[in-house]
């Protein structure tokens, strides 16, 4: 479980960044650091103390939820002035997440400090969370696993006729049935030319003979995630689809082998695109390689032309290079990797 460390990382972090506390407000960081799933949570992190704020609803379930050897003292807040006078009496200088923060919160956020100087942060707990502790790990294999017999299951529901969103809902009953607590995502189902969509919304689409199927899920276990898009080729593919998916596959495993930890992110995603290329698709690639993986399906680190992410050892990310071609459809191979003990690992081994 997460440990005191984490809380004591984030603290040191307010030194380097010249702030007396940080409010943390985005859900998964709040989760990572404190355990507590409610939908009301803020934490108040200071260079000695740690507070969780919540209402009267979760007040009991934070305390349930709340590993008591994170010292973390919840408070039910029921005037918010009076709490926030309460808890920033000794600070001056308050971070916020940038990133998550409204414009309508942070009105309220000045409203609430009067006299504090309110800075802008951006990762510091995103930064943190690249590196996957033990108990995550377990939960996320755990994920994977889930998901690898989700998969086997609903290709038994495969048949001309069904419609794309009888096998997205498919999905959830599956995922149920098999131990995870929720999906991870809205299922992608994607027959013939809508796979040409690489987020197209699962409709009333019937499968037909010689439809492609693009099939892209996750599930949620134990409030960690997993992530796989597989490729059903029909019976007779073209050979334009062949090749296709012939360079998915290439870019995937070439990007996967040269994966070492403190590798730049930007420099695995160029080393697909170069492939893509070699093949004549690059300009049909229209997305990032591939995303960080925890307790959000997406989050750090960010595997795009852009990134300023280093892979590091205990990351996990996935691999999903795409090819999408208007009026054909569309190819994307994803997998969910684990960086252990200097080697990339796929965590959703499915064929």
């Amino acid at each position: 479980m997460t440990c005191p460390i984490m809380i004591k990382k984030i603290q040191k972090k307010l030194a380097s960044q010249k702030l007396d506390a940080l409010l943390v407000s985005a859900p998964g960081n709040v989760q990572y650091l404190s355990h507590f799933t409610g939908s009301n949570k803020t934490l108040f992190i200071t260079k000695n103390k740690c507070y969780l704020l919540t209402d009267s609803r979760y007040h009991v379930r934070a305390k349930k939820e709340i590993p008591k050897s994170l010292k973390i003292e919840i408070i039910e807040i029921k005037n918010k002035e009076t709490t926030f006078q309460k808890i920033t009496k000794r600070t001056d200088i308050i971070g916020f997440e940038a990133k998550d923060v409204t414009v309508s919160r942070l009105k309220s956020y000045k409203k609430l400090l009067k006299g504090k100087k309110l800075q802008a942060t951006e990762n510091i707990v995103e930064n943190i969370r690249i590196t996957k502790q033990e108990f995550e790990i377990k939960r996320i294999k755990k994920s994977c696993e889930i998901l690898g017999k989700v998969f086997r299951n609903l290709k038994k529901e495969i048949r001309p006729g069904i419609r794309e969103q009888d096998l997205a809902w498919k999905v959830r009953e599956l995922a149920y049935r098999e131990g995870a607590e929720d999906i991870a995502f809205e299922p992608i189902i994607a027959f013939g030319k809508n796979s040409a969509l690489p987020h197209h919304k699962s409709d009333d689409t019937r499968l037909k003979n010689n439809d492609l199927i693009l099939i892209d899920i996750g599930v949620k276990y134990q409030g960690y995630c997993s992530d796989m898009t597989r490729v059903i080729l029909p019976k007779n593919p073209s050979e334009k689809i062949l090749k296709m998916y012939q360079a998915c596959l290439e870019a995937k495993e070439a990007s996967a082998q040269a994966i070492e930890p403190g590798i730049k992110a930007e420099k695995i995603d160029s080393i697909a695109r170069k492939i893509l290329k070699k093949y004549g698709f690059d300009r049909y690639f229209t997305h990032s390689l591939g995303h960080g993986v925890g307790i959000n399906v997406h989050e750090k680190p960010n595997l795009s032309p852009v990134s300023k992410d280093v892979l590091r050892e205990n990351s996990v990310f996935t691999i999903e290079p795409g090819i999408y071609i208007e009026n054909l459809g569309g190819i994307r191979l994803e997998d969910t990797y684990i960086l252990k003990n200097g080697r990339v690992v796929s965590l959703t081994n499915y064929s």
